[in-house]
């Protein structure tokens, strides 16, 4: 601290603000693990920045110095050495500055530590033996212990959130109206977060990350507020734990191990961007002069294979590799709008990947539009979701029904008395099983069957030669 923090003037200014929740388990925290070590002065200040903590700080607001220390009996040097030992273990954060109103000092509270980071840390942990000794160390850990069971057999039949709570489409967007677009983030990642821990923990493997991480310093608790965000990174692009490490040290502030999400966003897409045109690039010089496979014309019997090709490549791939692979096939490219329509999808955790699939599949092969439109996209992937559809194949006859219903509307219109133009046919025939190949000649069928199916095989051995590096 500069020799001008040292000179506390009784009529400088002060405000307060806060970093953090402060909670009574965190008030055992400090009374137990850091009073020992910063002593009772500062003890007594940051509890009474804590109670004068009480309204929205502004900067025209301001508490005199004067008035702290008749509060905490305090002189000047005193409040100074009590907030250099609050500072020294990150209870508080303090800035200078100087305006027309004069002189003045911001203090950001910070909570404390959990427990188990306290005890974890040498450093904290080297301070509270040197205060308390060995014994009363040992007590304070035993008495810090989490109380739990551990030795125990049985099966876990806890209910998840959406078990017991369903969430519409119409209530996120109330919610967003009402939060601030920090707290709502928060609040997303609380509640999906037990979706996420049964399908998606099962593949991605959290401990690979931070042991990858380990030399940044970065631990679990101050990777788990970015959890959510990581996971949605992975399902929609398929990018691997390795790779993410990279990218989390190159948008990671290394003294406050805050990771900016916007930066990480932006870093994932432009490494997909790098792959994909290079894999295009290889797919152009690979391409097969004659097909390899038979060329018969498929007929209505061949339908269902084509069908199932198309649901277990839903599975096998991200959504945006998936939007991607049919954007290539009809020599197109995935625009910015379509990328975030099909990520903003998949942060909501309403739908499984496999299904956002389909909902793709649907909107560009059988409505045949030439990009995903965000608000009619959403409104089917809505109905899918009130629907609970959790596969592949509930959602092809989910849509089958839809269609079915809307030509069945579109036929009773049609022979309204109200209308004198003639009837026009209406299909009935679900749109996914309306394939292209139907109009193409056997040769165009066998090479376009042969280049899509060329592409899949060299997409599929790019994301395995990413997993294993």
């Amino acid at each position: 601290m500069s020799g001008e923090a040292r000179q506390l003037n009784p009529m400088s200014g002060f405000i307060l603000s806060e970093a953090a929740y402060l909670s009574d388990f965190d008030r055992q925290v400090l009374t137990y693990l850091y009073q020992p070590i910063i002593g009772p002065n500062a003890m007594a200040l940051f509890n009474t920045f804590w109670t004068l903590l009480d309204e929205q700080p502004r900067l025209a607001n301001r508490r005199r110095h004067s008035d702290l220390m008749n509060l905490v009996s305090l002189s000047p040097q005193a409040i100074v050495e009590a907030r250099g030992r609050l500072e020294a273990v990150d209870l508080i954060h303090t800035w200078h500055n100087s305006d027309a109103l004069g002189e003045f000092y911001v203090y950001e509270m910070h909570a404390p530590l959990l427990p188990d980071q306290f005890f974890s840390d040498e450093l904290m942990s080297v301070l509270l033996i040197d205060a308390v000794g060995s014994q009363a160390y040992k007590t304070l850990q035993a008495k810090f212990r989490l109380r739990r069971l551990l030795d125990f057999k049985g099966e876990d039949i806890s209910q998840s959130m959406l078990d017991v709570f369903h969430l519409s489409s119409a209530a996120f967007n109330q919610a967003a109206d009402l939060m601030d677009e920090n707290v709502s983030r928060q609040v997303s990642a609380q509640t999906n977060q037990a979706i996420f821990s049964d399908t998606t923990d099962s593949h991605f493997d959290f401990e690979l990350l931070l042991d990858t991480l380990q030399s940044t310093g970065l631990t679990a608790a101050q990777l788990a507020p970015y959890r959510n965000l990581i996971i949605s990174e992975n399902m929609v692009y398929g990018v691997n734990e390795l790779a993410l490490a990279n990218i989390i040290r190159q948008t990671m502030n290394f003294d406050t191990h805050e990771i900016n999400e916007l930066a990480l966003k932006q870093a994932v897409s432009d490494m997909y961007k790098t792959q994909r045109q290079t894999t295009a690039k290889a797919e152009v010089e690979q391409v097969p002069a004659t097909p390899s496979e038979k060329t018969e014309t498929p007929t209505t019997t061949a339908l269902p294979a084509t069908v199932q090709k198309i649901v277990q490549e839903a599975k096998d791939l991200s959504p945006v590799e998936f939007l991607n692979s049919i954007k290539t096939a009809r020599h197109g490219f995935v625009t910015a709008n379509e990328e975030k329509t099909i990520t903003d999808l998949v942060e909501h955790n309403v739908l499984p990947m496999e299904v956002i699939n389909i909902l793709t599949y649907y909107v560009l092969v059988g409505m045949k539009n030439d990009n995903l439109t965000r608000t009619y996209y959403n409104s089917i992937a809505n109905s899918l979701g009130q629907h609970k559809i959790m596969t592949a194949e509930a959602a092809l006859a989910d849509i089958a029904k839809f269609n079915e219903e809307r030509a069945a509307k579109s036929k009773s219109r049609a022979n309204n008395g109200n209308y004198r133009r003639t009837p026009r046919k209406v299909e009935t025939t679900p749109t996914y099983e309306k394939t292209a190949e139907q109009q193409k000649t056997p040769a165009e069928i066998a090479a376009q069957k042969a280049a899509a199916e060329a592409r899949m095989e060299r997409l599929r051995a790019s994301r395995a030669q990413n997993n294993e590096n």
